[in-house]
């Protein structure tokens, strides 16, 4: 079982490294650093190790940062379309004032619901492969691989849980002006990568 609280306490455990993280993740592009510092915290999660990483070879958490976004964005890409999809037959319904088209709007946004929540529980197996895999792009799209894994009531716990914990730290910090929700989003993404991290090496295939 993942060891939450390791997890949960793991970003504050270093106020220095803390900060630089908060700080980078405001900043558009630039947040690709912390994405890859995240990466590289469940790297070294994987290894039993829950030092916070340094902040080092800048260049090299930014490219894992960016191939991170790139892999998120091409999972996306039938999400996207199908929502686009939907946008052009509710549009033409409302327009035509038809009973079916009302319905149809109704099934497809069910449809789009369920795809979505896929989609996110995916995520963390898909970023897991990519890091687990020395950070090679082709390892993500290990999609029998990646969702065997998913299968998993350990992961399914990890994602329920990491899940509730980034909403309501995220609904807790909204609160302080402009810098809470970068905390949160450090923090959260660190417990995260850190969490799943620690559970890839016991996920059986």
């Amino acid at each position: 079982m993942t060891d939450f609280g390791m997890a949960i306490k793991r970003p504050f455990t270093d106020l220095a490294k803390f900060i630089i993280g908060a700080v980078l993740s405001i900043i558009p592009i630039v947040n690709f650093l912390e994405v890859g510092y995240t990466l590289k915290c469940a790297k070294s999660a994987m290894n039993g190790d829950y030092k916070l990483p340094e902040w080092a070879e800048w260049g090299d958490l930014f490219v894992k940062g960016l191939l991170a976004i790139v892999i998120l964005i091409i999972y996306a890409i039938p999400l996207v379309i199908l929502m686009a999809i939907f946008a052009g037959g509710a549009f033409m319904a409302v327009t035509q004032g038809a009973d079916m088209g009302t319905a149809g709007m109704g099934m497809g946004m069910i449809i789009i619901m369920a795809l979505a929540i896929l989609f996110v529980y995916l995520i963390p197996s898909v970023t897991i492969t990519f890091v687990a895999n020395d950070f090679r792009f082709g390892a993500a799209f290990r999609v029998g691989e990646i969702v065997k894994k998913t299968l998993n009531k350990d992961y399914f716990v990890t994602w329920i849980v990491v899940g509730v914990y980034s909403v309501v730290l995220s609904i807790v910090l909204a609160f302080i002006p402009f810098v809470g929700m970068a905390i949160a989003s450090f923090a959260t993404g660190v417990t995260s990568m850190t969490a799943f991290g620690e559970l890839y090496p016991k996920l059986k295939v």
